[in-house]
């Protein structure tokens, strides 16, 4: 039910790749510069009572009510007040409510912190665009703004001085990076080029690059995966094609080192690249209607389950006793010609076969439960 409400707020963007398409698109005057805001401690410094009040007058106001009209506001004011109000956690022998703040592993927590921010930002920062900033856009706990200089230096630094008190004067804190013409934001350094705005890829300068190495127990399409996402990402955040070669280059050494074979790699490679192309020759419209046809073949398809094992046999040893002898067994109707004892059709049309991965290492060796610990209770301590 937020989710819709999220996408329309003024500085929602879904991901690096949308950013980078509309940074694409501005022509930026002579004094602008860029700069980024990250929340602290975003999710655990919530305050929860002021969080429920805005919401609760953001979703029951008539121009929400008439905007999106798919919610019952009050069922869904409900429902925020369980899941912000009741978190309950065991930790060794105790329970604890959580008072302040919101769980960061519950489904709805992004969804309620982003509107609890796009409220208190149409309320407070949206007066600041077209004046003293010319473009504003958040990712949950992160911000980018691009920044007009005045003439002034005075009158410059006292609308940044205004700008950081309406930004830090709610609930929450927040930090800010110098004003400048280029800055790190999801992933990406976004730099200034005389009108325009160029993006590539940043890697933290101590990362090591651990991809999972050929010789782990995982299924084969995990490596294909990792090919596919990051050539597609490469794609995606740079903005010159020689970057982009240079980065696959580094990409590919770096599988290399890891201990992947030239042989395995380049077919991938080129898999990737073809793929890559295509997807960002393709319109949003046509992806959306991809997206929806996979989303409807998902619903006539049931899921095999089983943990793998490299020793283990294919995926086409079930597929094979699938189709023979439950959905097209010889002389008989398919499965998705048949009736339940309802009288209604079975709309399955294929099964899938999904692996989970052996435990690893970490997993086999550190506690996954602290009473299995040796020492004093948790309760001994309050």
């Amino acid at each position: 039910m937020l989710q819709p409400i999220i996408k329309a707020q003024h500085t929602y963007f879904k991901d690096p790749s949308a950013l980078k398409q509309e940074l694409d698109c501005l022509t930026l005057p002579t004094n602008a510069s860029i700069f980024s805001v990250d929340a602290i401690s975003m999710y655990t410094k919530i305050d929860t009572v002021d969080c429920i009040a805005r919401l609760y007058t953001f979703l029951l106001d008539v121009k929400t009510k008439k905007k999106f009209p798919h919610y019952s506001p009050e069922a869904l004011i409900s429902a925020i007040k369980i899941v912000m109000c009741n978190n309950h956690m065991k930790f060794g022998d105790i329970f604890v409510r959580q008072l302040v703040g919101i769980a960061m592993g519950m489904s709805p927590t992004p969804s309620v912190t982003n509107l609890y921010v796009a409220v208190y930002e149409e309320q407070e920062l949206l007066k600041f665009l077209g004046t003293s900033v010319f473009y504003l856009r958040r990712f949950i706990d992160d911000d980018l703004a691009i920044w007009l200089h005045h003439p002034n230096p005075h009158i410059d630094k006292s609308n940044w001085i205004q700008l950081k008190r309406a930004v830090t004067s709610g609930c929450l804190g927040w930090t800010f990076t110098t004003r400048s013409s280029e800055v790190v934001f999801m992933d990406m350094t976004i730099k200034i080029e005389g009108p325009h705005i160029e993006t590539n890829l940043f890697e933290k300068p101590l990362s090591l690059y651990l991809y999972i190495p050929p010789h782990s127990c995982h299924t084969p399409g995990v490596s294909a995966s990792t090919v596919m996402g990051k050539v597609l990402r490469i794609h995606q955040l740079y903005t010159h094609p020689t970057d982009i070669s240079q980065h696959l280059c580094k990409f590919y050494d770096q599988l290399l080192e890891r201990g992947y074979q030239h042989n395995t790699l380049i077919p991938l490679f080129q898999k990737a690249i073809t793929a890559a192309e295509e997807y960002l020759q393709t319109s949003d419209d046509y992806r959306q209607i991809i997206k929806i046809q996979q989303q409807e073949a998902n619903k006539r398809r049931v899921f095999f389950h089983l943990p793998f094992h490299p020793n283990n046999s294919t995926s086409k040893e079930p597929q094979q006793l699938w189709r023979r002898h439950i959905f097209s067994p010889d002389g008989k109707q398919h499965l998705n010609h048949l009736q339940n004892k309802e009288g209604a059709p079975i709309p399955v049309d294929q099964m899938v076969v999904v692996y989970s991965r052996a435990p690893n290492i970490g997993e086999m060796l550190s506690y996954r439960k602290i009473c299995k610990c040796m020492g004093p209770k948790v309760s001994s301590y309050i």
